[in-house]
């Protein structure tokens, strides 16, 4: 057996005193905390993931400004500090505070009648909030002789709570009002930390405190919370042998494993030390089990506040670019889907240059957690559904059964296409694939999507711990393009139906060009990048600089696409299957995501790319009035052709209206 010497784990416990004194492993931070006050700068603010540490490290400060030198034997703090001066301390937790503005003002109301009891101020019927905080500052200073230290935790729990509610903004007019506070009384202060998970910026403290330093990418301050490989090697053996005894692993296998399921964040790019999630690493070490603690423990219910149609994005969040000035700098409610999904710990730091950050998902736990998420949205099913389903998938691909796999992949993916219109922007194998991937993520396996190998590529393969499964998609209508129920197609001669996979893949790269409705534009490349990867899938392409001044992207060629209007990403789009000079351009609803002035634009452009390039256009459209522009109409009713017809005379896009 492994002896642990019945050392006691921190579960679910934020109390520095309570680890020091009932004896629970602590994970000596004391040197950074140090440096962070003595050397650090005066007004801090911390973003970190949702049970990161933050508390802990609040409550530690606390102790370390009220001189409890007795709770710190033993660690690096002390043989930094030698005064231990007792100053007053204002704490809050606005996780207490609820998520409206009534909420807020009776948890403040409250915490300040306490600091008011506490040093003995009279508190006049009409004070404001602000007022009170200030008497509680300078009455805090007057009676102690000392600097205050004032640490706020959670601050912005009612902000994200609220956020897109009418409460929202009552909300952060009580923030301006009381926090202001701390800047006019500079100097009765100490020290001001200020932790949180996102970034308000413009609308609550971060506007009237506008001299806060926000250190959450500092490299000094990287591992202030969360613990990392080195502290796991050199605190947690005696629970990793536990673990790798329990599971027949040797104690290198259970780090490994530890390492996939929880390790992976990176704070800061000047210092890219691994941080394991501090919560789900003692929860398993604790229980001796890898699950999914951390995303067990609550606030997914906070995603779609901030991420739209995720469950059609999650391929993006795998390698997700973004500029250092949006992810250090910007406002949560502005900076897009993968800004959110950074700071609430969904995403993490990858690697960087020259002034973009690549993010990915950290590990094993936070995919899996993702991946469940979206899955009952994707699958249009509920969540009882699909679990019920998804259990069965994954013990008969642990146990190798195929037919039964099959049976339950069958189940959850019947209907998807179809049902889901989400969807309708991606082609069919697309589609399968990004369904498949999520549900193989969603019950822990692991995926890889497009794998490339020396002689091929093969579409995905995914990986239990007694199987791994090799995938290749294929669809009855080879990609779009369907073989005729009746009758022939013949392309140059040739009979569509006679030509093989290959042949029909060579065809589509040479002579069709395709326009999504909704863009399916590269989001790591630039404009003019995405038009060339057109241009390198022809012989006979278009001059890429002539095509974008005939798009009027000059300007913008150098831009990403979520820095473009929609008119632009598909401007884009067009650019993108144009270049490669298509002998047919099909176009599936180019103007369905698009405003009426807009829409015009658009249209006018490919009028414009028909005349000076000669392509057949093949527009698929639910706008009858965009029929005029054609040569030939055929209008189709219930999956049949009802009508066909040629256009005696011929509208401009221009002269069309709707």
């Amino acid at each position: 057996m492994v002896e642990t010497n019945n050392r006691r784990l921190p579960v679910g416990i934020q109390s520095f005193e309570e680890i020091r004194k009932e004896g629970y492993l602590y994970v000596d931070k004391t040197d950074i905390i140090w440096q962070l006050v003595n050397e650090g700068k005066k007004y801090n603010y911390l973003s970190r993931p949702r049970r990161f540490g933050k508390s802990v490290l609040v409550d530690t400060l606390e102790a370390y400004f009220m001189g409890k030198k007795e709770l710190f034997e033993g660690l690096k703090i002390m043989e930094m500090e030698k005064e231990w001066v007792k100053r007053p301390v204002i704490r809050l937790d606005m996780s207490q505070a609820g998520a409206g503005p009534e909420t807020v003002r009776s948890y403040l109301d409250d915490a300040f009648h306490t600091l008011e009891t506490e040093y003995g101020i009279v508190v006049r019927q009409d004070s404001s909030l602000a007022v009170r905080f200030k008497n509680i500052i300078e009455g805090a200073y007057s009676k102690t002789g000392q600097q205050v230290a004032i640490l706020i935790d959670e601050y912005d729990s009612p902000l994200q709570h609220s956020w897109k509610t009418p409460q929202h903004e009552a909300c952060t007019s009580i923030y301006r009002e009381v926090f202001a506070i701390l800047k006019a009384d500079d100097k009765y202060e100490k020290f001001v930390f200020i932790t949180g998970i996102t970034k308000f910026t413009q609308i609550s403290l971060f506007s009237v405190l506008n001299n806060l330093s926000n250190i959450s990418f500092d490299p000094e301050y990287a591992a202030i919370c969360g613990i990392t490989k080195e502290e796991v090697l050199r605190d947690f053996k005696p629970e990793i042998n536990k673990l790798a005894e329990y599971e027949g692993w040797t104690f290198d296998d259970a780090v490994a494993q530890l390492t996939a399921y929880y390790d992976g964040y990176h704070f800061s790019r000047r210092n890219m030390v691994d941080v394991f999630n501090p919560f789900s690493l003692i929860n398993a070490l604790a229980d001796s089990d890898l699950r999914n603690y951390w995303a067990s423990s609550g606030a997914t219910s906070l995603l779609p506040k901030f991420v739209d149609d995720m469950e059609i994005k999650m391929k993006n969040f795998e390698d997700c670019p973004i500029d250092s000035d949006t992810l250090e700098t910007s406002d949560v409610t502005g900076g897009g889907a993968e800004l959110f999904l950074y700071q609430s710990g969904y995403l993490t730091i990858k690697s960087y240059t020259e002034g973009i950050y690549m993010l990915g998902i950290p590990n094993h736990e936070v995919r899996k957690a993702l991946y469940k998420i979206v899955l009952p949205a994707l699958t249009m099913q509920s969540n009882a559904q699909v679990i019920t389903t998804q259990n069965m998938l994954l013990y008969s691909l642990k146990l190798g059964n195929l037919p039964e796999a099959m049976k339950s992949l069958k189940a959850l993916i019947a209907d998807v296409p179809y049902s889901n219109k989400k969807l309708a922007c991606m082609d069919m194998e697309e589609r399968y694939r990004l369904i498949l991937s999520t549900i193989f993520n969603a019950i822990g396996c692991r995926v890889e999507v497009e794998k490339m190998i020396a002689t091929g590529r093969i579409d995905m393969v995914v990986e239990t711990t007694n199987f791994i499964y090799v995938l290749e998609l294929k669809l009855s209508n080879n990609g779009g393009i369907d073989r005729a129920d009746s009758g022939q197609i013949t392309i140059e001669g040739e009979l569509m139906e006679k030509m093989t996979v290959k042949r029909l893949s060579q065809y589509r790269r040479k002579h069709l060009g395709y326009v999504f409705q909704m863009y399916n534009l590269i989001p790591n490349l630039t404009v003019r990048e995405n038009i060339e990867v057109g241009a390198y899938l022809s012989d006979h392409a278009l001059d890429v600089d002539e095509l974008l001044d005939t798009l009027g992207l000059s300007s913008h060629q150098k831009k990403l696409p979520n820095q473009l209007s929609g008119g632009q990403q598909q401007r884009t789009a067009i650019g993108r299957a144009i270049v490669k000079n298509p002998d047919i351009l099909l176009c599936d609803e180019p103007t369905g995501a698009l405003d009426y002035k807009t829409s015009k634009e658009i249209l006018k452009l490919i009028e414009t790319v028909n005349q000076k390039y000669g392509n057949t256009v093949v527009m698929v459209t639910h706008n009858a009035n965009i029929a005029e522009m054609a040569n030939t109409v055929i209008r189709m009713n219930s999956g049949e052709i009802a009508e066909i017809y040629a256009n005696a005379v011929q509208k401009s896009a221009y002269e069309i209206g709707w």
